[in-house]
């Protein structure tokens, strides 16, 4: 038998059903807004990482990170980055685009891409897939 908390029982509700509402609006994978991470921290602050990660359907250890680091990303994972280079030789034929692109995550991640032939489309698409996949 599971004993509710009639506070935790009525917060807990309301910010589920805001993760469930956003989740439904959005593809999988698509980075879960600030405003509802910080919803989920108060909750955690309160009344443990372990139940409120479990609750929500979050990764324990993202919510434990914001928890302890005052409700924000840490600075490791915060996601734009600060350079991006795209050198390209031109390419007299209609093959398309001829260059090498290197990727890099602030986690450590790299990604190098070396395109003979390809639409600008494909390169856009394969780093949107880099930038976008989950840690």
């Amino acid at each position: 038998m599971t004993h509710r908390i009639p506070a935790l029982s009525t917060a807990l509700d309301d910010v589920r059903r805001q993760f469930e509402r956003w989740r439904e609006a959005h593809p999988p994978r698509t980075r879960i807004p600030e405003a509802l991470w910080s919803r989920a921290v108060v909750l955690a602050r309160e009344y443990g990482v372990y139940r409120i990660a479990r609750e929500l359907h979050l990764r324990y250890y993202s919510l434990k990170e914001r928890v302890e680091s005052g409700g924000r990303e840490s600075g490791l994972h915060k996601a734009a980055a600060g350079f991006v280079e795209l050198v390209t030789q031109a390419n007299h034929g209609t093959r398309g685009i001829d260059c090498t692109v290197e990727l890099e995550r602030r986690g450590g991640d790299r990604m190098r891409i070396h395109l003979r032939g390809a639409e600008t489309a494909e390169l856009v698409a394969l780093s949107r897939t880099f930038w976008d996949r989950r840690r």
